[in-house]
């Protein structure tokens, strides 16, 4: 039987690899470096885009292409409409019960107590013997914390965050009461009363796709008006905000610091935030443990399984 045929996008995440090979053995399975895309993409039965641009020019070279699986949730960066009208599949992995909104959250969890407690800069403190019992640390007891976008990451994240005694406010673009009352919220609210929240909260969280009307959702005109001190701590998607906003409130002081697990381009440019104490950033790994890659891994066979059997890919967005 002739292998599929399964290209990931760019070099990164090269941890897929041994969890998807792990799931089927019929697979043919290779990391092809963006630059070489357009001369190889006529080869793959499937593609996985990762942080890749999948324009409509490079589907229109995919000959063979069957099915776009993303791996996880995160498709801003596929023509979808391209797609559709070569008849191929677009599929991606829901972020809840998938262990991936669940791992997400922890690294969350993890960026506003390391935030609050001065990492990275306190480590300089033991490495050079001084500044020994300092700083004071800000407690995350009685804080207030915004969760902006409440879907799968951010009902996890709204879960975790309980138990350590947070008031807890949620912004979501169709209101659910009930919602309020399973996750214990404080408030749940709409997208255009997000200010009212930002000027009270100690830790804003972002979990929401980026789209076009989530953009720059943090920008010059409302980064400013962020409880002083307060500590950005962004998952999603680097576009959520504005980058030479942020770079400014955090030059000026006004923010206690952030935490991005997401750029605007990745890799990206080191002088844009490695300068700053007060910063925590990590490769795009807030998703990538050993629970979330299992679910996925399974997610994305059984849907290759399905598509080359016949089949429709459950999840699928476009067709």
């Amino acid at each position: 039987m002739k292998k599929i045929k399964v290209f990931a996008a760019g070099i990164h995440f090269v941890g897929m690899q041994n969890f998807i090979s792990e799931c089927t053995e019929n697979l043919e399975f290779e990391f092809i470096p963006e630059s070489a895309l357009e001369y190889r993409i006529h080869e793959c039965d499937v593609l996985i885009p990762a942080m890749t641009k999948i324009s409509a020019s490079l589907i229109e070279k995919a000959f063979n292409l069957k099915l776009i699986h993303q791996w996880g949730a995160g498709l801003d960066g596929v023509d979808i409409q391209a797609a559709k009208k070569k008849g191929i599949y677009v599929a991606n992995v829901p972020t809840a019960n998938t262990g991936n909104a669940e791992s997400v959250a922890e690294w969350s969890i993890m960026a506003a107590i390391a935030l609050s407690r001065g990492f990275p800069y306190i480590q300089d403190n033991v490495y050079n013997a001084v500044g020994w019992g300092c700083p004071v640390g800000m407690s995350l007891i009685g804080k207030k914390a915004l969760i902006i976008g409440f879907g799968g990451i951010g009902r996890a994240i709204a879960q975790r965050l309980k138990p350590f005694g947070v008031d807890i406010f949620a912004i979501k673009r169709n209101i659910d009461s009930g919602l309020s009352k399973e996750y214990k919220l404080d408030a749940l609210d709409e997208l255009r009363n997000m200010e009212n929240y930002l000027k009270i909260s100690d830790y804003v969280f972002l979990a929401l796709p980026l789209n076009d009307s989530t953009q720059n959702l943090i920008n010059v005109q409302n980064i400013f008006k962020f409880k002083k001190g307060a500590y950005l701590i962004n998952p999603s998607r680097g576009g959520i905000i504005e980058k030479q906003a942020l770079i400014e409130a955090l030059e000026k002081n006004y923010l206690g610091g952030a935490a991005l697990d997401v750029f605007w381009k990745e890799p990206p440019d080191k002088e844009d935030f490695f300068k700053f104490k007060n910063v925590i950033v990590t490769p795009h790994i807030a998703g990538v443990t050993d629970v979330s890659y299992k679910a996925i891994a399974f997610y994305v066979c059984e849907n290759i399984k399905r598509v080359f059997s016949g089949g429709k890919p459950i999840n699928c967005v476009n067709l």
